[in-house]
């Protein structure tokens, strides 16, 4: 990692990350002692208008009841317990209403370090923790503000960086997440009630909140790829490449639906209302859900960054256009698509001259498949001619078979042009199918080229299809990258139901 790449690196995620962290530890240690010293107690089958009932603790120098409430359900006291000292003792009730007292329930209290109560061992119940609703939105909003600098950042760079998908990913999932956190304590009418355990079990469920929220535009986005395809079928013939839309379609609601009924399947294979089958049942309802999400958000910011290259158009001053190839018709002359991207790339070079006086050279870029009489950059070339271009502005690259060739071979034909010519470095271009062009320009960047490209459009059926095959394609480029970070979501899942699970907090 050379010199700037570093310090980009420092200013994109180590300052940003370690202000986090600090404000993190702040949050901490003022929870610690702002929440600290006072918890409540839920006491069943109480009756508000009973008044011989009597609460009191074993050892008033350790806690102390300091208020009792009938706030959300009928039928119970809400027993506010205020810490006084550390130590055990125990909370009584007492029912009088016979002229005899008898015992109708008790409960452990443990006041630890920061005067932390624990009933019979159970921490979730501490007061004032509305404050933590607080701190997370806090958190959020810098982590967002943070996120859309480097969007920005990233984006100044190149329009087909990778990380720039990756990155406006996160940024609509913590912006998602922000505002349903805002939406909840704006909606929740006992906001400063709250207790550590519905806050931790929010934590635990902001995946599933997450699916919840998306569920409309995963069903309505299901439809229409279905519709599309159904179109594509009819028009193009039965393939199941032409049925990607409605397999795409089917993985959305499937993973939806898995998510909503994973409690009632679980329910025939364990207790999950006992304490350790409800924590396996959040976990694997929130994994099913974070592969959801995760999925949810890249498709979003794949649509984001593929409009984004395809609405393109480079500086006026190219030297060269590659010209990117696809099939063509058995008598040799390009089909619709393949005569999309030569117009497309001969309206730019049209445009560049009017504006500058500046002509481009054209490189066709295409091999000859098996069942194809010439090879694809032959024919764009011959298209290129009837379209009144000379024949020694075109060169012809008829080796390659995919699209990393497509730029490779091009680039290499483009540097030795350079060298025969004694002329600086050139400034490239590309024209491809509007749905094409950010994994294009993605390739070639990581072959090092300075390139910008022009997108053609084509119907909307087999756009959509289209684009879905360059979605997998983009997924399977980096498919590594995707592998750790759904199993670095799934163990911090873990992890977080793990602490729940034996420090009893929900």
């Amino acid at each position: 990692m050379d010199k700037k790449s570093k310090s980009g690196f420092t200013k994109m995620f180590l300052i940003p990350s370690l202000i986090l962290v600090i404000l993190l530890g702040i949050f901490i240690i003022f929870d610690l002692y702002y929440i600290g010293g006072s918890s409540t107690i839920l006491v069943s089958a109480i009756d508000e208008s009973n008044k011989n009932i009597e609460y009191y603790t074993d050892d008033e120098n350790i806690a102390i009841v300091s208020d009792i409430g009938y706030e959300r359900y009928t039928d119970t006291a809400f027993v506010k317990i205020k810490a006084v000292g550390k130590g055990q003792t125990t909370l009584h009730v007492m029912d009088h209403s016979s002229g005899k007292a008898s015992e109708l329930a008790h409960f452990n209290i443990n006041v630890k370090a920061f005067n932390i109560i624990l009933q019979d061992n159970w921490i979730g119940s501490m007061d004032n923790v509305w404050i933590i609703l607080i701190e997370i939105v806090i958190l959020l909003l810098i982590m967002l503000i943070n996120l859309l600098f480097i969007c920005i950042r990233e984006s100044g760079k190149t329009i087909y960086s990778y990380r720039l998908m990756y990155y406006i990913g996160i940024t609509i999932f913590v912006g998602m997440t922000l505002s349903i956190w805002i939406f909840s304590m704006l909606m929740d009418e006992y906001f400063f009630e709250e207790k550590l355990y519905i806050i931790y079990s929010d934590i635990l469920e902001v995946f599933m909140r997450f699916t919840l929220f998306m569920f409309p535009f995963n069903f309505i986005f299901s439809i229409l790829l279905a519709i599309s395809n159904i179109i594509l079928l009819k028009k193009e013939g039965r393939h199941i490449t032409n049925a990607l839309g409605i397999l795409l379609g089917i993985l959305l609601i499937g993973l939806s639906i898995a998510s909503f009924t994973s409690y009632g399947f679980l329910e025939k294979i364990i207790d999950v209302h006992s304490y350790l089958g409800y924590h396996i049942s959040i976990f694997v309802e929130n994994t099913i859900n974070i592969l959801l999400t995760y999925l949810d958000c890249l498709m979003i910011s794949a649509i984001i960054c593929t409009l984004k290259a395809e609405k393109n158009v480079p500086p006026l001053d190219r030297d060269y256009m590659i010209i990117l190839g696809c099939a063509i018709r058995k008598d040799g002359t390009p089909t619709p698509l393949l005569r999309g991207r030569a117009d497309r790339a001969l309206w730019f070079a049209e445009k560049q001259k009017a504006a500058t006086g500046k002509d481009l050279t054209f490189i066709a870029s295409g091999g000859q498949g098996n069942d194809e009489v010439i090879s694809e950059s032959e024919s764009i070339r011959n298209y290129l001619i009837e379209k009144g271009i000379s024949s020694d502005r075109i060169i012809l690259e008829n080796r390659s078979v995919s699209t990393y060739e497509n730029m490779k071979y091009s680039y290499d034909i483009i540097k030795n042009d350079i060298i025969k010519k004694q002329a600086p470095e050139a400034k490239v271009s590309f024209s491809t199918t509007g749905y094409h062009a950010f994994r294009s320009g993605h390739l070639a960047e990581k072959l090092g080229m300075n390139i910008s490209g022009v997108g053609s459009k084509t119907k909307l059926y087999f756009y959509v299809n289209a684009w879905i095959r360059e979605f997998i394609a983009n997924l399977n480029n980096e498919r590594k990258k995707h592998i750790i970070n759904i199993l670095a979501l799934i163990i911090i899942q873990l992890i977080l139901t793990s602490i729940s699970y034996f420090f009893n907090i929900s």
